[in-house]
Protein backbone atom coordinates (compact mmCIF):
# COMPACT_ATOMS: atom_id res chain seq x y z
CA UNK A 1 0.00 0.00 0.00
CA UNK A 2 1.22 3.48 -0.85
CA UNK A 3 0.70 5.21 2.53
CA UNK A 4 1.58 8.67 1.23
CA UNK A 5 -0.93 8.48 -1.61
CA UNK A 6 -3.68 7.09 0.66
CA UNK A 7 -3.02 9.91 3.16
CA UNK A 8 -3.33 12.48 0.37
CA UNK A 9 -6.63 10.95 -0.76
CA UNK A 10 -7.91 11.15 2.82
CA UNK A 11 -7.01 14.84 2.85
CA UNK A 12 -8.93 15.33 -0.40
CA UNK A 13 -12.02 13.42 0.74
CA UNK A 14 -13.89 16.45 2.16
CA UNK A 15 -13.39 18.32 -1.13
CA UNK A 16 -14.58 15.31 -3.12
CA UNK A 17 -17.70 15.15 -0.96
CA UNK A 18 -18.40 18.88 -1.13
CA UNK A 19 -17.73 19.54 -4.81
CA UNK A 20 -18.61 16.24 -6.46
CA UNK A 21 -20.91 14.40 -4.05
CA UNK A 22 -18.50 11.48 -3.54
CA UNK A 23 -19.19 10.24 -0.03
CA UNK A 24 -17.41 6.89 0.06
CA UNK A 25 -14.73 5.38 -2.15
CA UNK A 26 -12.00 2.77 -2.19
CA UNK A 27 -8.65 2.43 -3.90
CA UNK A 28 -7.78 -0.84 -5.61
CA UNK A 29 -5.22 -2.12 -8.09
CA UNK A 30 -1.48 -1.55 -7.92
CA UNK A 31 -1.72 1.27 -5.36
CA UNK A 32 -3.73 -0.89 -2.96
CA UNK A 33 -1.39 -3.85 -3.49
CA UNK A 34 1.71 -1.74 -2.87
CA UNK A 35 3.00 -2.50 -6.36
CA UNK A 36 2.59 0.96 -7.89
CA UNK A 37 5.31 3.02 -9.50
CA UNK A 38 5.35 6.79 -10.09
CA UNK A 39 3.88 6.06 -13.53
CA UNK A 40 1.02 3.90 -12.20
CA UNK A 41 -2.50 5.21 -12.33
CA UNK A 42 -4.75 5.34 -9.29
CA UNK A 43 -7.82 3.09 -9.52
CA UNK A 44 -10.82 4.33 -7.53
CA UNK A 45 -14.21 2.71 -7.04
CA UNK A 46 -16.92 5.11 -5.88
CA UNK A 47 -19.10 3.26 -3.38
CA UNK A 48 -21.53 6.02 -2.40
CA UNK A 49 -22.26 9.23 -4.28
CA UNK A 50 -24.88 11.94 -4.32
CA UNK A 51 -24.94 12.96 -7.96
CA UNK A 52 -25.16 16.69 -8.49
CA UNK A 53 -24.35 16.61 -12.20
CA UNK A 54 -23.72 13.98 -14.81
CA UNK A 55 -20.23 15.38 -15.13
CA UNK A 56 -19.28 14.98 -11.46
CA UNK A 57 -17.13 11.88 -12.00
CA UNK A 58 -15.27 13.52 -14.86
CA UNK A 59 -14.65 16.64 -12.81
CA UNK A 60 -13.59 14.56 -9.80
CA UNK A 61 -11.17 12.59 -11.97
CA UNK A 62 -9.65 15.81 -13.32
CA UNK A 63 -9.37 17.25 -9.81
CA UNK A 64 -7.65 14.10 -8.55
CA UNK A 65 -5.27 14.01 -11.52
CA UNK A 66 -4.14 17.54 -10.75
CA UNK A 67 -3.97 17.00 -6.99
CA UNK A 68 -2.09 13.70 -7.15
CA UNK A 69 -0.06 14.43 -10.29
CA UNK A 70 -1.03 10.97 -11.59
CA UNK A 71 -3.50 9.45 -13.97
CA UNK A 72 -6.72 8.41 -12.25
CA UNK A 73 -9.31 5.83 -13.27
CA UNK A 74 -12.56 6.36 -11.40
CA UNK A 75 -15.90 4.61 -11.70
CA UNK A 76 -18.95 3.73 -9.69
CA UNK A 77 -18.76 0.30 -8.12
CA UNK A 78 -22.47 -0.27 -8.79
CA UNK A 79 -21.95 0.05 -12.55
CA UNK A 80 -19.14 -2.52 -12.72
CA UNK A 81 -19.74 -6.04 -13.95
CA UNK A 82 -19.98 -8.72 -11.25
CA UNK A 83 -16.77 -10.50 -12.22
CA UNK A 84 -14.86 -7.21 -11.96
CA UNK A 85 -16.41 -6.44 -8.57
CA UNK A 86 -15.41 -9.86 -7.28
CA UNK A 87 -11.84 -9.44 -8.52
CA UNK A 88 -11.18 -5.94 -7.15
CA UNK A 89 -13.10 -5.97 -3.86
CA UNK A 90 -10.49 -8.09 -2.07
CA UNK A 91 -7.91 -5.33 -2.64
CA UNK A 92 -10.06 -2.40 -1.49
CA UNK A 93 -8.55 0.22 0.76
CA UNK A 94 -11.46 2.31 1.99
CA UNK A 95 -10.62 5.99 2.10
Amino acid sequence: MNDELIAKLRELKPTLRERYGIEEFAVFGSVAKGMDTPQSDVDIAVLKMQIKSGFDLIRARNFLRESLDREVDIGTYSSMKTFIKNRIKKDFIHV
